[in-house]
This record gives C-alpha cells, structure tokens and sequence, in this order.
C-alpha cells in the first residue's frame, strides 16, 4: 500500500531515495535531476535533448549534459528523507497558470522496489510551501557544493 510505503521513509529513510527533476530537457536551461539516497549519496545531473526525441533518460543515455556525484551527511540525508515523507503526495498538479518560464519539480521517492510515490508542482509554489521548501533549500545547497555553482535547482 503506498500510503505506508511513503510513511515508511520516515522511520526507514535509509532505505529510500528522492528523486528532484526541475526545468525540462527541451528548454535552454535543460532539466537538472537531483538523486539523493538516504545514506547521503547523492547524483545531480544536467540534461539536455539535442534537438531530436527528448526524454530526460534518452538525454542521459545518450550522454548530453553533465553528471556529477556528491556525498551528503548521512543524518542530514536521513532528515531530508523523512522531510520529504511529509510531503502531500497525493496533491493534484495546481490548476494555476504557470509565471512565464516558471518550472515544474517533478518529485519522486523510492526505495528498494522501486517508485513510491510521485507529484508535481510549481517551483514558486514549493518555495513557498512548509513541508517542501526545506528538501529543496538542501538538495540546492548540494546541488552548488557539488558543482561549484555551474548547475542551479
């Protein structure tokens, strides 16, 4: 049952991953995926689509952006897990216009079996909402360490 997969990644964040796409490969900012595991390790890559057929896993398969690879205290990891465990999942995409250019998160949370749950939401929205803002505030700051401020989220 989902609803207990998801309250699982509060007591067992260990054992999840959350996954962060923002922006879109098709547009010249490209996509920026943020891969946090919940013992800290953690993945962020850029991808672009060349013009072509685009799906983010086509971009990276194919080798257009960059990827770059990080490691994040693992308490500090455990605590963005469960974080994001509180999220409400079962929210339906706003029905709001977007700002111009204004980008979508794609949020998505794991574990071993694979995909637990996933939602998305307007970037300004999860900047300004409670349970959000603080996985986003830290998997950004994770973001500029591991690329030196060349990739934002």
């Amino acid at each position: 049952m989902p609803d207990q997969r998801i309250a699982s990644a509060a007591s067992r964040p260990e054992e999840y991953s959350l996954v962060a796409d923002v922006g879109d490969v098709a547009s010249e900012d490209g996509l920026t995926r943020v891969v946090l595991e919940g013992k800290g390790r953690f993945v962020v890559e850029e991808l672009r689509e060349d013009g072509q057929t685009g799906a983010a896993e086509q971009a990276r398969e194919q080798g257009r952006g960059r990827r770059y690879e990080g490691e994040m205290a693992p308490e500090r990891a455990r605590s963005v897990l469960a974080q994001a465990s509180r999220f409400d999942w079962a929210q339906r995409f706003p029905p709001r216009p977007g700002i111009p250019d204004e980008a979508i998160v794609r949020w998505t949370l794991r574990d071993a079996s694979g995909e637990v749950a996933t939602m998305r939401a307007w970037l300004r929205d999860v900047e300004k909402d409670p349970a959000m803002s603080p996985v986003l505030l830290a998997l950004r700051e994770a973001v500029q360490r591991a690329t030196d401020g060349v990739l934002f989220l």
